[in-house]
């Protein structure tokens, strides 16, 4: 699935706080790194630039690609080294507007100025602090930020920063607006923050906050009034309760089951590693970071989806920051405990091998390359190994092949919609073609045509062409042509 992006006229541009002391900003609607945030519409939460969302299902392998938005990410000043003195008096460092500049703008400055106060607290893990940027009114908004910031504890995180994006993304309702004064708004606000050992590239959250003023000083009231409306603040493992933390030689697992689960998540994420390691070379952080929420249900709303739209689904590797330029992107490796429970060790093996290869392929993988190749050649390093014969791993496309014929054409993107009833053939087809070139020409033809796929600044149509013909010594048609018949006879 992929969202469009447009340009939001609302777009703007603070000015990052050097020493906690905000400075105003000329008048400019467009984003200071050059790309203007993007103003989703309701009922797609995420919007933008194209972020890599990919499914692993119960007993075959499935995947899919989803898209949230990135917007350029600027870090602004931390207040880091906040003297004692500074954190007591932090409260009066929203400063009231001038007289002198534009009152809106001075506001967003105010606002941006208390964004940073509240990294400066998650960074030197200053409860006290966190508090002064949650509105007092908001008894219960205060307590659930009590428990986040408690919760977040455990997790090893560092350099975490805010920065306002977009202003009114949505309209407050007239209840809610009368409620909270005439000055209060709505703020879409990037959240960034690494992994401490294990992010190359900062993971980014979308937060959607509303701003109310008491006096002189700027608030955080709510991160839900745009729900109704489709605009869903990202949620995170630590929205949900106190955050385990696991290490492995080659992963992190962080989650919320038992320790003993979390324990098994990681020596499988630390055998597989090595696996995809063997295959697609040492050129990737050969680490992962594995989310493992305590139920379905969490691990939709760690997605911003529906509880039961990945009922099937067994993981998902979702990149939290996917610019194509990136050297191991901030990926997440998230398990769906209720499926993931029921799978087999061979299963489970596959599964999260499967999703590692996401990972280490992630750089190498561009908007064009087909999602057949991307699918196919992570089932097959999934299943390398597991001596699982073709017959029971492609058991429903060899049917319908029995049945109806080889396939007329490799499947489309849009063949791997997660609403298709026939998705497990689908990717089927995609590990067969992927498995069909490494047994005619060899693994690392196969490694070498992937990576010629997603070489950058190239088009999809130029880009196959050229693997097809330099890497292959074929045609698209004749590759095709050739599949059909190996399905064919492995039908037979």
């Amino acid at each position: 699935m992929q969202d469009g992006e447009r340009a939001d006229p609302a777009a703007i541009d603070v000015a990052s706080v050097e020493g906690g002391s905000p400075t105003l900003p000329a008048v400019d609607v467009a984003s200071r790194d050059g790309d203007s945030p993007t103003l989703p519409t309701v009922g797609h939460p995420r919007r933008g630039r194209p972020r890599r969302l990919r499914l692993a299902a119960v007993a075959i392998v499935l995947s899919l690609f989803a898209t949230a938005g990135v917007v350029a990410y600027n870090q602004v000043g931390s207040n880091a080294g906040l003297r004692t003195a500074e954190r007591q008096n932090a409260t009066a460092a929203s400063p009231a507007p001038s007289t002198s500049v534009d009152p809106s703008r001075a506001r967003l400055v105010a606002v941006q100025a208390m964004l940073d106060r509240r990294a400066a607290a998650i960074n030197h893990r200053d409860r006290e602090l966190f508090l002064t940027t949650v509105d007092p009114g908001a008894p219960r908004f205060v307590q659930s930020q009590q428990r986040m910031f408690d919760a977040l504890a455990s997790v090893p995180y560092r350099g975490w920063t805010y920065k306002l994006t977009d202003v009114s993304p949505f309209q407050l309702s007239a209840t809610r607006q009368a409620e909270l004064g005439t000055g209060a708004f709505a703020g879409k606000v990037t959240a960034r923050y690494r992994i401490d050992g294990y992010d190359h590239t900062a993971a980014r959250l979308d937060l959607y906050y509303t701003f109310r003023q008491h006096g002189v000083h700027w608030y955080i009231a709510a991160d839900t009034d745009g729900d109704r409306a489709g605009y869903l603040t990202q949620r995170q493992l630590w929205d949900f309760g106190p955050v385990t933390v696991v290490r492995g030689d080659h992963s992190i697992v962080l989650g919320q089951g038992s320790r003993a689960s979390l324990e098994r998540h990681a020596s499988e994420a630390d055998a597989a590693v090595p696996r995809v390691t063997r295959v697609w070379g040492t050129d990737w952080e050969q680490k992962v970071v594995v989310l493992s929420p305590d139920s379905q249900a969490r691990m939709a709303a760690l997605l911003g989806a529906p509880a039961g739209k990945y009922a099937q689904i067994a993981a998902i590797t979702r990149a939290e920051s996917a610019m194509p330029t990136d050297v191991g992107v901030a990926d997440r490796i998230v398990i769906n405990p209720a499926i993931w429970m029921k799978l087999s060790s061979t299963g489970r093996r596959i599964v999260m091998t499967h999703e590692i290869t996401h990972v280490a392929t992630r750089t190498s993988t561009n908007t064009w390359t087909p999602t057949w190749l991307s699918e196919g050649f992570a089932d097959y390093v999934g299943y390398l190994g597991t001596d699982v014969p073709a017959d029971v791993a492609a058991r429903e496309l060899l049917r319908d092949v029995r049945l109806d014929g080889a396939p007329k054409a490799l499947p489309s993107d849009k063949d791997f919609d997660v609403q298709r009833n026939n998705l497990a053939a689908t990717y089927e087809k995609a590990w067969l073609a992927c498995r069909l070139v490494a047994s005619q020409q060899g693994q690392s033809k196969l490694v070498a045509f992937y990576r010629e796929v997603g070489t950058f600044g190239g088009t999809r149509t130029a880009n196959l062409r050229a693997a097809f013909d330099g890497v292959l010594g074929t045609t698209a048609k004749r590759f095709t042509a050739a599949w059909r018949d190996y399905l064919a006879d492995l039908a037979a």
